[in-house]
């Protein structure tokens, strides 16, 4: 009787320390002040016995595995989403070591890129910049930029989710970044670096 106290103990006390945190994402229209007409994903959170919380950056609260995991599931249910953001093309720089830019002529980028840049800023927030610094996503093989291309970014997207599907059987979001490997990439974007062959990258 009380080794089976114990578990049902342990189990209550799993639940509850997985939903410390409870995030939700959200596709709101923009306001009249935005760069452009269209859309974003508004990300918010819920401490427990709090209120819903606006969450601009998702890097400035501490998420658990099983909380990245599920905010990274509703992230890429917007895989599909053909709609424009209303954020304008610009660089992010979090202060390792800078950002290689992107082309002039890019504008805008929809929402599924929104989608995969925030789940970036998530898992890799120190090293972000080095990995992915502007929602533009770019053609290795034909040397071009694919923000309005929604079957090369479909391509792309299902390597987000292959990954998350491994992640899911790992139970935690490796260190590691798995993507700039392939055809498509980041724009300016390396591919992953260990922590010790150049650790400035991850201070």
């Amino acid at each position: 009787m009380k080794f089976g106290l114990i578990i049902f103990m342990t189990l209550v006390a799993e639940c509850v320390i997985g939903q410390r945190i409870a995030t939700f994402v959200k596709k709101e229209s923009c306001s009249d002040q935005a760069a452009y007409k269209g859309y974003w994903l508004a990300v918010s959170y819920k401490e427990k016995d709090s209120v819903m919380k606006p969450l601009y950056d998702v890097a400035m609260i501490e998420l658990s595995d099983k909380e990245k995991l599920r905010l990274i599931d509703q992230l890429l249910s917007f895989a599909k989403d053909k709609d424009l953001s209303c954020k304008k093309v610009t660089t992010h720089v979090y202060g390792s070591e800078g950002c290689r830019g992107f082309p002039d002529t890019v504008k805008r980028y929809p929402i599924t890129i929104e989608a995969l840049f925030i789940i970036n800023r998530l898992c890799w927030p120190k090293s972000m910049e080095a990995y992915s610094c502007s929602p533009v996503l770019y053609d290795t093989l034909e040397k071009r930029v694919i923000n309005n291309d929604p079957k090369a970014i479909s391509c792309f997207v299902k390597e987000y989710k292959k990954w998350y599907k491994g992640c899911k059987k790992l139970g935690r979001v490796p260190k590691e970044f798995p993507f700039n490997t392939g055809r498509y990439v980041w724009f300016g974007g390396r591919k992953y670096v260990k922590p010790e062959d150049n650790p400035d990258l991850f201070n």
